[in-house]
């Protein structure tokens, strides 16, 4: 009779041993799995260059992972506009005074790797044009950009940004 106590109580310890490293490797996989999806999350930042005749505005990609584009959107006045729309009326706030204006969009289904960047805006102004914060307010104030993307793991962010300084 004893050595049948003795042999279930090794077996209850074979057995909290097993289901503890099986509880540990579930625990571990789920931080690993945590760990890679924060690793390769992909950050959209804005910036506005500025020198005394020219406008810059740019998005980067300053996350680690690559970022899938499904929405990219322009605003004016917070009413969608479509690139064309967004490219006409900058065009119109700034023909008098601007010798050379580009803008870009990105297009849904388009990815942004890591330190990639658009530019959104370019304006070269004539040189006796000072840029200064008034027309940057009026811009930032006018102008709004939103970015709907994934990481590669699927996780949906959003970026809404102005053209602020």
């Amino acid at each position: 009779m004893m050595e049948n106590l003795n042999w279930d109580w090794k077996a209850a310890i074979s057995i909290s041993i097993a289901l503890s490293a099986l509880l540990i490797t579930v625990i571990q996989t789920h931080l690993t799995r945590k760990h890679n999806k924060l690793s390769i999350r992909p950050v959209l930042c804005d910036w506005v260059h500025t020198t005394d005749n020219r406008i810059t505005f740019w998005i980067m990609n300053k996350g680690l992972g690559t970022a899938d584009i499904s929405a990219f959107n322009f605003y004016i006045y917070d009413k969608k506009a479509t690139l064309e729309e967004f490219q006409q009326d900058v065009n119109e706030q700034v023909k008098q005074n601007s010798i050379i204006v580009d803008t870009a969009g990105m297009s849904a289904n388009s990815y942004l790797a890591k330190d990639e960047k658009v530019t959104v805006l370019d304006v070269t102004f004539q040189k006796d044009i000072n840029i200064d914060d008034s027309f940057i307010k009026h811009l930032d104030d006018r102008y709004k950009i939103t970015i709907k993307y994934k990481s590669l793991y699927g996780d949906c962010f959003n970026y809404k940004s102005g053209l602020r300084i």
